[in-house]
């Protein structure tokens, strides 16, 4: 745990806070492609570019996993018709002979949890001339896949691991055409922001009300989800060039791993890790739990929930939007919770949730 946190005030998890010392004063590694495009966030780079490739062709099919994030799958009904392929993260790679496009359709291929390779859709790419492939690599944006990418198009949304109000960077492997924003950064990023800031201070123990910032999180959160074209914010844009972002993510790697040692070593649990190992290069986006049933899954969140501990579901398949129907991708989405020990967490932290976690076991 951080010195500079109350023990009042420790919690794990939420959305991230913001403080100057992530800006780093001494030269950083440029980690993305030199022709790329930013936006506000991934669903907006990806609704443009559903839009750029649709020009003067109608509405493509676009090929989802499985097991996909129901909201973004509901705006891309709006640019596309929608159909799937086997792929959950419990399942060591994406069951290629599921996915039956034709030239001209688009297929989106996702790097699920950080846990995926490259080497299968390579393979498969090779054989199948006219697709466009769209990779998303949200979940790991630095991956050994992103960076040897042969596909179409790449995304990350890069908000879901970085402490940044808002941001999605686009690239084309390919060195095709790139889809650009076509309106101003939103004003929702600025008060993300504000939130990010307001919540630092209430961390290291400011007379901030929890409400005041939890507030500004959730209107500007549900702003920037209807974003569909917009470009970063100036605060995303200008803060990337003195991010540490391979230093971020080596530090979400190495608590990864610390909690995975830990929980095998404090005692059975009832939930099992999704994974314990992963691909060289590769660095999973955090660690995930399956549970046995989702009631359990339900109650042991709730719990966590009361000791500040907050732990997201990646995703609640059938809390609204679209999705596959996939039996098992609904199944497995009511019993799977991710821990978040990202680049916030000192190791004492992740020694501390897992305390939590085995006090609290059912």
């Amino acid at each position: 745990m951080s010195n500079a946190t109350p023990t009042d005030r420790w919690e794990l998890g939420s959305e991230f806070d913001w403080h100057d010392t992530l800006a780093s004063t001494t030269p950083v590694v440029d980690v993305f492609p030199p022709e790329h495009t930013l936006f506000s966030t991934g669903r907006a780079a990806l609704l443009t570019l559903g839009r750029l490739l649709n020009l003067g062709c109608g509405r493509r099919v676009c090929h989802l996993p499985s097991y996909f994030c129901p909201e973004v799958s509901a705006a891309l009904e709006s640019e596309f018709d929608l159909d799937w392929y086997r792929d959950l993260p419990n399942e060591p790679t994406a069951d290629l002979a599921t996915l039956r496009p034709v030239p001209g359709d688009v297929v989106l291929a996702v790097n699920l949890f950080g846990m995926r390779d490259r080497t299968d859709w390579d393979e498969w790419r090779g054989d199948h001339d006219g697709i466009i492939l769209v990779e998303d690599h949200t979940h790991d944006p630095l991956s050994s896949w992103a960076k040897r990418s042969t596909a179409d198009y790449a995304f990350a949304s890069l908000r879901k691991t970085l402490p940044i109000p808002d941001g999605a960077v686009v690239w084309s492997p390919r060195s095709l055409l790139l889809p650009t924003p076509t309106s101003p950064p939103p004003a929702s990023a600025h008060n993300k922001l504000a939130a990010m800031v307001l919540k630092r201070a209430y961390l290291r123990g400011a007379d901030v009300p929890k409400e005041a910032y939890r507030d500004l999180q959730r209107g500007s959160e549900h702003a920037l989800t209807r974003e569909i074209d917009s470009a970063a914010s100036a605060f995303t844009s200008a803060i990337l060039s003195v991010l540490d972002i391979p230093g971020l993510r080596r530090r979400r790697e190495a608590n990864t791993r610390l909690f995975l040692t830990v929980l095998n070593e404090s005692r059975s649990f009832s939930a099992k890790p999704l994974f314990l190992a992963w691909p060289d290069g590769n660095v999973p986006y955090n660690p995930a739990l399956v549970f046995e049933t989702g009631d359990q899954r339900d109650v042991f969140r709730n719990h966590l929930m009361g000791s500040n501990v907050f732990c997201p579901v990646h995703w609640q398949l059938n809390a609204g939007g679209v999705h596959s129907g996939d039996p098992d991708a609904l199944d497995l989405s009511q019993r799977i919770m991710t821990v978040p020990v990202d680049h916030r967490n000192s190791p004492e932290d992740v020694i501390r949730i897992v305390e939590v976690m085995a006090s609290l076991d059912l």
